[in-house]
């Protein structure tokens, strides 16, 4: 408990220099302009599959340029695919807007909006710091899976084969799971 306290007093007294105080998603996957706030550094999202949790944490995921050497950025194109279940949750005029705290400045109104394409405003003015994102959605039983290996094949093809997890990540993502050996090669 004390160190909880002690995030507590770090962040009142305005030690946490980058954090993103709200996000507001609208026209996104059953999400019609709603607002999240983050009134704590260590959140927890909480709810029903299917309740939007991953919608909120794949937004945020696309709020920073990540900074960390042999990482992607990512983008809501890549992560709010127009799979063949997704086809009416992602369409145009969908937008995901940040309120961020840098240092001592808000900067307000940062987003990404959907005409054709996804664009980021203002341009070329997204935030920098080191992003982590690990996507287990849709876990399910194993008898429930059967029925979804052509959508999923469908999604992964899509998502392409540029997908390497360098050292570094690597590094990162054994310090909350254990990876197998034989993934680290």
């Amino acid at each position: 408990m004390s160190e909880i306290n002690e995030m507590r007093k770090q962040f009142q007294n305005g030690n946490w220099q980058k954090f993103i105080n709200s996000i507001t998603i609208d026209k996104l996957r059953g999400w019609d302009n709603q607002t999240v706030r983050f009134r704590f550094p260590i959140c927890t999202l909480v709810g029903e599959n299917g309740s939007g949790k991953s919608t909120v944490l794949r937004a945020i995921a696309c709020a920073y340029e990540n900074t960390l050497k042999a990482a992607k950025n990512y983008y809501p194109s890549k992560l709010f695919l127009t799979t063949q279940w997704d086809a009416t949750s992602v369409q145009t005029g969908s937008c995901i807007t940040y309120e961020i705290k840098e240092g001592d400045r808000i900067i307000p109104e940062s987003k990404w909006k959907k005409t054709l394409d996804w664009g980021y405003s203002p341009k070329g003015k997204r935030p920098h710091r080191p992003v982590i994102f690990l996507d287990i959605s849709r876990t399910l039983p194993i008898d429930a899976t059967a029925g979804y290996a052509k959508i999923v094949k469908q999604s992964v093809l899509a998502m392409g084969n540029d997908v390497i997890i360098g050292d570094e990540l690597m590094n990162h993502y054994s310090n909350i799971m254990t990876i197998p050996e034989n993934w680290r090669k």
